[in-house]
């Protein structure tokens, strides 16, 4: 069971999705009243709960120290620690009263970022070292999930800076996938070939473009780092001189200028 929730919460690209998906399974997977997902804030050097399960609104508001917290010390050693009982933790350095807990670090890239926490405030019944394994697991697909969603985050701003840069661009440029599907495609080639203004990722090319040069240059298939040059009769009465570069996984560019 353990194994597919890692798997699903891993899986998924979207982090506020992952956090709380995190935290849910954490309470499911021990049988516990509550639980939160705390990250590091290092300009403050405080953690600070970004996801939660059955915490009320102050619990949910609070900040952690790092140097004076239990969750502090789990982020500053590494080791997961669980407590119940009339363990002399329970109440100072946790702030809040509760009859057992865990907390366990999130360890990325061998840097903690941040601590994964159950607990009980009403149950006598404390968790024992199966649970503890438990939640180490789950906050090892944790970090996997946050950094595959930090790196799918990097790639969409990259990604959106590269759409508006070729947008201001006043030559036309387009790309397509391995299946002629576009990838991207800037106003100017809209323009020259009479294509509409709406999003067109993910459309077969041929499907959207009525010029047969464009079409024919488009399907023609070759090696990585292959060119070949055209000239094309846009649309728009314009004639230029294409370049469609293939690159990697069967992915094409093509740049045009106008000649006449």
């Amino acid at each position: 069971m353990l194994y597919g929730v890692g798997k699903s919460v891993a899986s998924s690209l979207d982090l506020e999705e992952v956090l709380h998906r995190v935290v849910e399974a954490a309470v499911y997977v021990v049988g516990a009243e509550e639980g939160m997902l705390m990250l590091l804030d290092e300009e403050q050097g405080e953690l600070y709960i970004r996801a939660s399960k059955n915490l009320d609104s102050k619990a949910r508001s609070m900040r952690k120290r790092v140097s004076d917290s239990l969750a502090g010390k789990v982020l500053q050693t590494k080791r997961a620690i669980a407590v119940g009982g009339d363990s002399q933790w329970k109440r100072t350095h946790t702030a809040l009263l509760v009859k057992s807990l865990i907390y366990v670090p999130l360890i990325l890239q061998n840097r903690p970022i941040g601590v994964l926490g159950v607990t009980n405030r009403i149950k006598e019944t404390s968790f024992d070292s199966n649970d503890t394994r438990a939640l180490s697991a789950l906050a090892g697909y944790t970090t996997i999930a946050i950094n595959n969603a930090n790196i799918f985050s990097d790639i969409e701003r990259e990604r959106t800076l590269l759409r508006s840069v070729v947008n201001q661009t006043g030559d036309p440029i387009l790309a397509i996938d391995e299946e002629n599907k576009i990838l991207l495609i800037n106003k100017a080639a809209r323009s020259a070939f009479n294509l509409p203004d709406t999003d067109l990722s993910g459309q077969p090319a041929a499907n959207l473009i009525k010029n047969d040069a464009l079409v024919k240059l488009l399907g023609q298939v070759g090696e990585e780092g292959l060119h070949i040059e055209e000239e094309i009769s846009g649309d728009d009465g314009h004639t230029y001189e294409a370049i469609m570069t293939f690159i990697e996984g069967g992915r094409r560019s093509v740049w045009m200028n106008v000649i006449v």
